[in-house]
Formats: C-alpha cells, sequence, structure tokens
C-alpha cells in the first residue's frame, strides 16, 4: 500500500472529520529521484477545462499550484501570522522595513533546463500588477499587491520594496503569493516600459491623476493579452510537467530540472477533473484517488470511502 498525506475535509455541519490520509492500491511509488509510479488526484482551486491554456493567469488555465505552477512560498492559512508560508522558489525570506528581501533556491530551474533568475522574478510581479483590478494612486490587485521594485542584491537574493507611502502588513503574503512564469515564455508580451508605466500608476500627485488612470488602462490592457495567451507547451518550474491535457485529465511528468528532486516520488501525476463534490466522493469510494482536496462529506459516504483504506492524518 502507498500511503499519500492529504486533506480530505468534511463539513462540521455533515461530518466531524477532520483530514484523511489515502491508502491506495500500491502504484509502485517508492521515495527518491528514482522512484516511479502515478498519484491521481483532483486540484480542488482548478478542474479541467478542456481547451484552457496552459497559463496560471488564464481564468480557466488548465495549470497546477504546486505541481507545475509555482510561487516564492505557499501560504500556510497560520490565523496568527498571514505571511506565515512554506517554502517554494524562495527558500527564505526577511522583512527589512518596507521591504521584502528572498533568498531563491540556488538551482531552481525551468523543465527547459534553464535557470530561475531574477528578470523571471521581476516580469512576473510586473504582470501580476497588470492582473486583477488596478486603481488610480495604487496599480495594484484588487488582493493589495504593491510592489514598486524588483532588484537583484546578491547572486541569489531579490529585494522587493513596497510603492511609495504604502504600509502593508501582508506584504511578504502579496509576494509570495504571485505566480512566477519565465520569461522567455512571457516576456513578448510585457511592454519594455511596464515598470515606468507601474510607477506612473503609483502616483499620488492629484496633479498627475490623468497619467495614472492612462497608466492604469494600460496595465490593463497589457492583463487582457496576458490572461488570453496560450502557451505552445508548458514550461514549469515545480517537481512536475504538464504532457497532455485531456477533458477528463490532465497528464503530468517528473521535471528532471526540479531543484529538490529527491524528495518526488512519483513520476507522474494524474489530475482528474470533476464538476462536484459527489464526483469526488464517487472517485473515493471506488479507490481512485491517491489524494484529494477538502471536500464537505456526509457522514454515510464518509463510512464507505474509510471503508476503502482512507485514513485520518493530521
Amino acid at each position: 500500500m502507498v500511503r499519500f498525506k492529504h486533506f480530505v475535509a468534511a463539513s462540521a455541519a455533515l461530518a466531524t472529520l477532520g483530514t484523511l490520509a489515502a491508502c491506495a492500491p500500491d502504484s509502485g511509488a517508492k521515495n527518491g529521484a528514482n522512484g516511479g509510479g502515478v498519484f491521481t488526484t483532483v486540484d480542488a482551486n482548478n478542474p479541467i477545462t478542456p481547451g484552457a491554456p496552459m497559463n496560471p493567469y488564464s481564468p480557466n488555465g488548465n495549470t497546477f499550484l504546486s505541481y507545475n505552477s509555482m510561487r516564492l512560498g505557499f501560504e500556510k492559512k497560520n490565523p496568527m501570522d498571514a505571511n506565515d508560508a512554506f517554502p517554494g522558489l524562495a527558500k527564505s525570506w526577511e522583512i527589512k522595513g518596507d521591504t521584502l528581501v528572498a533568498h531563491m533556491q540556488p538551482d531552481a530551474k525551468w523543465s527547459d533546463g534553464k535557470p530561475v533568475t531574477v528578470e523571471d522574478i521581476k516580469m512576473s510581479m510586473a504582470i501580476a500588477l497588470t492582473q486583477g483590478t488596478a486603481s488610480v494612486g495604487s496599480g495594484q490587485l484588487s488582493e493589495g499587491l504593491n510592489v514598486a521594485s524588483v532588484t537583484a542584491v546578491g547572486k541569489h537574493d531579490i529585494e522587493f520594496k513596497q510603492a511609495a507611502g504604502t504600509n502593508n502588513a501582508n506584504f511578504a503574503k502579496q509576494i509570495l503569493g504571485q505566480s512566477i512564469v519565465p520569461k522567455s515564455v512571457y516576456g513578448h508580451l510585457v511592454p519594455a516600459d511596464i515598470w515606468d508605466t507601474i510607477a506612473a500608476s503609483q502616483q499620488v500627485d492629484a496633479s498627475q491623476a490623468k497619467a495614472a488612470q492612462a497608466a492604469v488602462d494600460k496595465l490593463n490592457e497589457t492583463g487582457k493579452a496576458i490572461a488570453a495567451f496560450a502557451p505552445k507547451k508548458d514550461v514549469s518550474a515545480g517537481p512536475f510537467v504538464v504532457k497532455r491535457v485531456n477533458p477528463g485529465s490532465a497528464i503530468l511528468v517528473r521535471n528532471k530540472y526540479f531543484y529538490d528532486l529527491g524528495k518526488i516520488a512519483p513520476s507522474q501525476v494524474v489530475i482528474r477533473h470533476y464538476s462536484g463534490n459527489e464526483q469526488i466522493w464517487g472517485f473515493m469510494k471506488n479507490g481512485d484517488l491517491d489524494a484529494a482536496p477538502f471536500t464537505a462529506i456526509p457522514t454515510n459516504v464518509l463510512n464507505q470511502i474509510l471503508a476503502k483504506g482512507y485514513k485520518r492524518a493530521d
């Protein structure tokens, strides 16, 4: 039996469950980079969308967070500290006044073998500022991203500075939570003067209001083009890369250039499409999944799932 910890949780109104660990039929997976086997799951945030691009900025993009789509860090959802996060492409970070300094994974590479660079990070932050709802005087996402500059301060260290006049208590959360994409794939969509436009959009001087609005409009138009972009292939910095997408599933294979490859056991991940909780229940009752997301499950269905060998896990 191959055990994978995952997080299948029932609503308290339906069942007192907590979390479960799947004990699925042996897939042959082993620990280490020379392992194998297939890991099958569903993505809570992203059901398969046939025909959608492999683009994390697309509303229905076929990208899968922490499998192929990467961030600098992954939010722990710590109620005592919104900035608390697990390492991603940044192995650690520190906040110094109005700046965050990220210490990058030194061996981070894209699935085409090219290193993840400061230019990739800087461009990705600029793209983030073209997404969502930009507004005059902020040029920021509706979530509150207000980065004004991204600068290399060492071989593997990057400094992110807040926009002047802002004091965002969740600055680390916002920086760490942005999608990081390769400049080699997305760079042609980003104007060379993007950071000048961002600076203009962040103006708070009333006399610059017209210029600020023009900058916001330019950012939003750039953002639309980026969200509509369909890359020819997936170039990933995560442990896996999309091989193909079918209406019923996405097939991802191990990224041989992943910086922590020795900790990746499966050689392949299958992410199943689903249309609702009931379909996830069906997968689990059939023992088809090695992992599933938090899912509301009535007690009688939960008991059927537990009978298939799924176990509680912390």
